[in-house]
C-alpha cells in the first residue's frame, strides 16, 4: 500500500511538470504572437523629406502677387512741333536713352543758319560805322563850325546805326539759342526703363481731352500687387514685413514690405488672383481687396511674375542643404532619423549633423539623408519594423504603439 502512494505521487509530479512546460510554451508563444500581430497593427506616417523642406519654408500666411510697374510714365509731345519719326512701336522695351521720336528741326537748323549770317553782317556793319565814325572824329579837329554841326550829326546817324546793328546782333543771337535748343530737343528720349505701352497719334481722345504722346509702363520700379480675403484682410498692417519668394525658383527669396492696403477699392475681377494658401480654393463669395508690398534693393523678378508673399520670414533663411526641424532627429549613442526602407516599413538610419540652429530648432543634416527618402517624426515607443503608410488616414491610432503613447503621455495616477 505504501509503495502504490509513492508511486502515485511520482505520477503526479511528473504531470504538473509538463502541465508546467506546457503553460510555459503557451505563455511564449502568446508572448511572440502578440508582438508579432502588434507590429503588423502598428503603422506610421512617413513623408518625403523634400516636401517637408518646403512646409517648413512656407508659412501659415501666403498670399498670392503679381509683379507690376509701380506706375506709367507718360511722354506730351509740342502740339507746335511736327513730328519727324518715331523710333519705338507698341510693346517695344526700352532702357533709359533709348530714342522715342524726333520733331522735325529743319526750320529750326535754317533759322540758326540764317541768323549767323546776318549777325556776320551787322558785325561788318557795324565795323564800317565805327571806321566812319572815327574818322568824322578826326576831320572833326580841324573842320570850320557849320562842318562842324554837319559832322556831329553824321556821328550821332553812325552811332544810331551801330546800336540797331547791336540789337539786331543781340536778337539774332537770341533765336539762335532758342533754336539749338530746338534742335537739341529734337530727338526725346526715355527717361525709365519699361515697355511702350501706348502710342497716341491723335493728340485728343473721344472726349476731347488731350492726351500723352507715348506711354511707357515702368518696370524699373516693380512692386508686388497681393490679394487678401476680407475675412483675413485686416490682420495685415501697413509697413508689415513679409518675404516674397519666386513661384518658379523657391530659393529666391527677398525681404519686402507693405506699402498700402486697398480696404476702399473691391477687386474687380476677384479670379486674379487667389488670396491665401498657393493652391487652395478659396471662398467664391469672399470679397478680396488689393494691397501692395515693396521689395529692398534688387531683384531678379519679371513684371507680371507670379510670386508668394509670406508673412513667416522664416522663408529669407537661404541656408543651403537640408535643414530637419528637431522633432525628426534622435539623438541617442548615434544620432539617427527613422526612415522607411525598401520593406515598406520604417528603421533607424545613422546620420551625421553639424549643428543645430537654436533659432529655428533645426539641425543641419550633413549625410546619411537624401531629400528623396521618406522619414517618421520620432515618438515614444517607436521601434524597428513598424509599417510606414505615406498617407495619415492610413494610421490606426488605436494601434498598441499609440496607445502606449497615450499611457506614457496619461500615466495611471497622476
Amino acid at each position: 500500500m505504501r509503495e502504490r502512494i509513492v508511486s502515485l505521487t511520482k505520477k503526479q509530479t511528473v504531470i504538473l511538470v509538463v502541465l508546467a512546460v506546457v503553460l510555459l510554451i503557451i505563455a511564449i508563444l502568446g508572448c511572440f504572437l502578440l508582438k508579432h500581430s502588434s507590429g503588423k497593427k502598428d503603422k506610421v506616417y512617413v513623408q518625403k523629406v523634400s516636401d517637408i523642406l518646403n512646409e517648413q519654408k512656407s508659412g501659415s500666411n501666403k498670399y498670392m502677387g503679381v509683379i507690376e510697374s509701380e506706375g506709367n510714365k507718360e511722354i506730351l509731345r509740342d502740339p507746335e512741333r511736327k513730328i519727324q519719326e518715331i523710333y519705338v512701336k507698341e510693346g517695344d522695351e526700352v532702357q533709359v536713352g533709348t530714342k522715342l521720336f524726333s520733331y522735325d528741326v529743319d526750320d529750326a537748323q535754317n533759322a540758326i543758319d540764317s541768323a549767323k549770317i546776318e549777325i556776320e553782317s551787322s558785325n561788318n556793319s557795324i565795323s564800317d560805322y565805327n571806321d566812319s565814325i572815327k574818322n568824322l572824329e578826326e576831320e572833326k579837329k580841324t573842320a570850320d563850325e557849320q562842318r562842324v554841326k554837319e559832322i556831329e550829326y553824321e556821328i550821332r546817324e553812325n552811332q544810331n546805326k551801330v546800336r540797331e546793328e547791336q540789337l539786331n546782333v543781340d536778337l539774332k543771337k537770341a533765336e539762335i539759342e532758342k533754336n539749338q535748343k530746338i534742335v537739341k530737343s529734337g530727338v526725346i528720349v526715355s527717361t525709365v526703363t519699361g515697355v511702350v505701352k501706348k502710342i497716341n497719334k491723335d493728340e485728343k481722345d473721344a472726349q476731347g481731352n488731350e492726351t500723352p504722346y507715348i506711354v511707357i509702363y515702368q518696370n524699373d520700379k516693380l512692386r508686388v500687387k497681393g490679394m487678401v480675403e476680407e475675412e483675413t484682410a485686416r490682420s495685415l498692417k501697413k509697413d508689415q514685413e513679409v518675404a516674397v519668394r519666386s513661384r518658379v525658383n523657391e530659393d529666391e527669396v527677398y525681404k519686402g514690405k507693405i506699402v498700402q492696403i486697398d480696404l476702399d477699392k473691391k477687386a474687380e475681377n476677384e479670379n486674379e488672383m487667389q488670396g491665401q494658401g498657393s493652391e487652395e480654393k478659396q471662398n467664391d463669395k469672399s470679397s478680396k481687396y488689393p494691397f501692395y508690398v515693396e521689395i529692398e534693393g534688387e531683384n531678379k523678378f519679371l513684371l507680371g511674375e507670379h510670386v508668394y508673399v509670406d508673412t513667416d520670414l522664416s522663408s529669407l533663411d537661404k541656408k543651403k542643404g537640408i535643414w530637419l526641424d528637431a522633432s525628426y532627429v534622435v539623438n541617442a549613442d548615434k544620432t539617427f532619423v527613422w526612415v522607411e526602407n525598401k520593406d515598406k516599413s520604417i528603421e533607424k538610419r545613422n546620420v551625421k549633423v553639424k549643428e543645430l540652429d537654436e533659432n529655428s530648432n533645426k539641425y543641419h543634416i550633413i549625410s546619411g539623408l537624401k531629400t528623396s527618402d521618406y522619414i517618421a517624426c520620432d515618438m515614444p515607443g517607436l521601434y524597428d519594423g513598424v509599417t510606414a503608410v505615406r498617407n495619415q488616414s492610413d494610421v490606426d491610432y488605436k494601434s498598441p504603439l499609440y496607445k502606449k503613447i497615450r499611457n506614457t503621455a496619461n500615466p495611471i495616477g497622476e
